[in-house]
């Protein structure tokens, strides 16, 4: 492993990269406009250059699945599954959002073919695998001109076979397809799930390919210390992240979790809300105890996915949003997005309509330029589209940014609420933890309106996802369906189950390089009662020498328990409970170069860098503010609101009835007077 100073994480966000280098002389945080490409190769050719550590998260995986960028891929299914992907299961917006009845159609019928072969749910094979229907397969798929397979097979969960021979007389008449087999991507049951995690990893591949092109001209499989950001909160090698890039799918929002939350620990913060505010979104999560929470299925562009998770909560409410009236007269703020390119129009890159962005450049919230002076804003052009937006009511333009913030405030008081108030839990009894180019801005008063008296900003808080990257561990899951109700549970086959999970998780170790002495092996349990159509994750305990009779006992109690909490109902020892599937993760601690933060230091200057009329969302007029820059108050500093505190990579907005501290990290406590 690389020495400190040769430790770089990045996070590849849709406007800025975040790049966090630790060395032994301290810690450099630095943000690339995606702009500016060349920026982003040098500093991979330089940090590549010699033995270095290189972590890496990106929302490349998701902004595809959002935007529907994807190439067409063929599907192999048995006879009488062509339309498998069609009985798409209802995302949770229907009924709320009109026009959003289904997922988009992934592979087009015309790139479906069927295949008279079929194994029985006990294993036995009905009708053999024809090799000339295989063949006359690939001739069809090479006339369409696609490049990538997916091989989809009742049952083969359990029983592969079928999918390994298809896959095999492929790549003899024409080895130069890419194939996926939904066996290799989820070993559980539920045809449609497994089917759809086949394809999504398919067609992800290539976009994880394309992304990662820009490393140096090395094969990737001998960068050993090269690693990327996981969905579940750990990192991969990146070559195993390649083959399978599903899991990585929510890298960016999970890294800002994971990084949050080793950095407010420190500073004594247990129960959280984490608020990151970027270019497009508002990614909000639940951190109750210091424990991050974690999802078994996952929601991403009206997919439901078996992924394992971290529980973030993702809306179209960024810097970037788009202030516009729609048909009924309405105003709305996202969930569209100018991007990085044109951008708001105070970007001054030909975007016409005005943002989030706009708004508080026109309120006096954000200075003349960003980045430390590299990206000028155009008050007067931001000015001019808000006072176009306002004539619809007869108001200025400082009136229609008022609105604006008004509006997007509130929607991110309703992203929070849902993690939050529809879960049991009292935003009150939380901290705000705010992080993002966004995030401070809009911290304090989105919790004046939830009812929460403490916010968190941390020093670096536009690099937190690097952070998250940097302290992760290494993290890969694996699971494994077996369906038994609990009259007739068989601890034998619990028992030999796991022993074969964890013998696939040695060998995933094995042939990624990673230490099997540094390994351990946390055994889950899918649960739900009897006639229920989704199940519950539960972990079974730390302690790996617990009999199986105990742990399953235990396990079941935690599961009971769980479901009267959250739903009020007791149904103990009233309907059966069902196993439906084994789960082992692996957990390896990568050697980590910092286990603290290190003792903040301020510049010695003044902090106090001027003033300007500021609007604040509570106050009805704008207020001659103070102006500071952050970096060079010193430990133990504190100021009241309203004041304005300036960084290179965000603005904390402090309205009044409030104050902040600096403790001894350079870290912002700010508290409602």
């Amino acid at each position: 492993m690389a020495e400190v100073g040769d430790v770089t994480s990045v996070d590849v966000g849709g406007t800025f990269t975040d790049v966090l280098r630790v060395g032994t002389n301290g810690i450099y945080p630095q943000k690339i406009s995606n702009l500016e490409p060349d920026n982003l190769k040098k500093l991979l050719n330089e940090t590549l250059g010699g033995e270095a550590t290189f972590l890496y998260s990106t929302t490349a995986m998701v902004n595809a699945l959002l935007t529907g960028k994807l190439q067409n891929v063929g599907l192999i299914v048995n006879n009488g599954f062509r339309d498998l992907l069609e009985t798409a299961r209802l995302p949770f917006s229907v009924g709320v959002e009109p026009g959003n009845q289904l997922p988009r159609r992934l592979i087009p019928l015309e790139y479906v073919r069927e295949i008279d072969a079929r194994i029985d749910h006990n294993g036995k094979e009905i009708k053999q695998v024809s090799v000339e229907e295989v063949s006359q397969l690939v001739d069809e798929f090479k006339q369409l001109g696609v490049k990538s397979v997916v091989i989809s097979l009742l049952h083969s969960y359990a029983y592969p076979e079928h999918e390994q021979k298809v896959q095999a007389i492929i790549k003899k008449v024409f080895p130069d397809f890419d194939i996926t087999l939904s066996s290799d991507i989820l070993s559980e049951s539920r045809e449609y799930e497994r089917t759809l995690s086949a394809a999504l990893t398919s067609l992800l591949r290539p976009i994880m390919d394309q992304h990662l092109c820009f490393f140096p001209e090395n094969d990737l499989a001998e960068l050993s210390d090269l690693w990327l950001m996981q969905s579940n909160g750990g990192v991969t090698p990146a070559q195993s992240a390649i083959e399978n890039p599903l899991p990585s799918t929510m890298s960016g929002p999970v890294a800002a979790v994971i990084g949050m939350n080793w950095i407010s620990k420190q500073s004594g913060v247990a129960n959280a809300i984490t608020f990151d505010v970027g270019g497009t979104s508002t990614d909000v999560a639940l951190v109750t105890d210091g424990t991050v929470q974690k999802k078994s299925v996952t929601d991403i562009g009206g997919f439901s996915l078996k992924l394992s998770s971290v529980d973030v909560l993702s809306i179209g409410a960024g810097g970037g949003s788009l202030a516009f009236m729609a048909q009924d007269k309405r105003w709305h703020v996202g969930p569209e997005s100018a991007g990085a390119l044109p951008g708001p129009v105070c970007y001054d890159r030909g975007g016409e309509q005005p943002t989030l962005t706009d708004a508080n450049l026109v309120l006096g919230r954000i200075p003349s330029s960003l980045l430390g002076g590299e990206l000028f804003l155009e008050k007067e052009a931001a000015f001019g589209a808000l006072e176009k937006l306002g004539k619809n009511r007869n108001l200025d333009a400082i009136q229609a940014a008022k609105d604006v913030l008004r509006l997007a405030s509130h929607n991110m008081c309703g992203a929070i609420r849902r993690v939050s108030v529809q879960r049991g839990y009292d935003p009150a009894d939380y901290v705000l933890c705010a992080m993002g180019g966004a995030g401070p801005m809009h911290a304090t008063e989105v919790a004046e309106l939830l009812g929460m008296s403490t916010v968190f900003i941390p020093l670096d808080p536009g690099i937190t996802a690097a952070w998250g990257v940097y302290v992760a561990d290494i993290e890969q899951d694996f699971s494994q369906t077996v369906g038994m109700l609990d009259q007739n549970i068989s601890y034998s086959k619990i028992s030999e189950g796991f022993v074969k999970l964890i013998q696939r998780a040695k060998d995933w170790a094995s042939k990624y390089h990673v230490a099997l002495e540094t390994c351990q092996f946390h055994r889950k349990l899918d649960l739900r009662y009897k006639g229920m159509t989704h199940e519950s994750t539960i972990a079974c305990g730390d302690n790996p020498e617990t009999e199986v009779e105990e742990l399953i006992e235990s396990t079941f109690e935690t599961f009971h328990s769980q479901f009267e909490e959250m739903t009020g109902r007791v149904w103990r020892d009233k309907e059966a409970v069902e196993i439906v599937n084994l789960r082992i993760s692996l957990v390896a601690n990568r050697a980590k170069k910092l286990t603290n933060l290190p003792t903040f230091h301020g510049d010695g200057a003044d902090p106090l860098i001027g003033r300007r009329e500021v609007a604040f969302l509570h106050s009805e007029a704008l207020i001659d503010t103070p102006i500071y820059n952050r970096k060079s108050f010193s430990r133990g500093a504190k100021i009241n609101g309203p004041a304005v505190v300036e960084q290179d990579d965000t603005t904390i907005i402090l309205p009044p009835r409030w104050k902040a501290e600096i403790d001894d990290y350079g870290n912002f406590f700010i508290t409602l007077i």
